[in-house]
């Protein structure tokens, strides 16, 4: 046993001053790295939406929460700051909106998840303590129901 950790402990430094220029070089390297090598943990996205050309739809979207896909086209966006939801296209511009705060329907306080199931949108509004159901296509308001507390 004394022999095996003899001959590891005098193959330990050569190994490290075989790699040392590469450990003192690991800064460089790594900025030179894909995302994909450099965090081999986190998923890339499937699907991207492009940059806003708008510097205004940009500036008021606030806390987005949730995202559903409509088709590669188009896109609901849970806002949660502006307690609404938005279809937008790909592209990143606002063609409808629905929402407002408030209890009524088709309004929210803190919309969070989303889900689409066939042409229908499941909207879970948090700050309201319910599911909203509307129409993907025009976000019309078909139905709602309360949430219990859940302790």
């Amino acid at each position: 046993a004394f022999g095996v950790h003899f001959k590891v402990d005098r193959f330990y430094p050569a190994v490290f001053f075989l790699f040392f220029p590469s450990i003192l070089l690991a800064g460089k390297i790594n900025t030179e790295l894909s995302a994909e090598l450099l965090y081999p943990n986190v998923i890339p996205p499937v699907y991207q939406i492009g940059g806003f050309n708008d510097e205004e739809v940009a500036e008021e979207l606030t806390s987005i929460e949730d995202i559903s896909y409509i088709d590669e086209d188009f896109l609901i966006v849970s806002e949660s700051g502006g307690h609404r939801l938005l279809l937008m296209s790909s592209a990143g511009e606002i063609i409808r909106h629905s929402g407002g705060f408030g209890k009524k329907s088709c309004q929210f306080n803190t919309p969070k998840g989303v889900y689409l199931h066939g042409d229908l949108l499941y909207v879970v509004d948090a700050g309201n303590k319910r599911i909203q159901i509307l129409n993907a296509t025009n976000l019309s308001c078909q139905s709602m129901f309360s949430i219990p507390e859940v302790a």
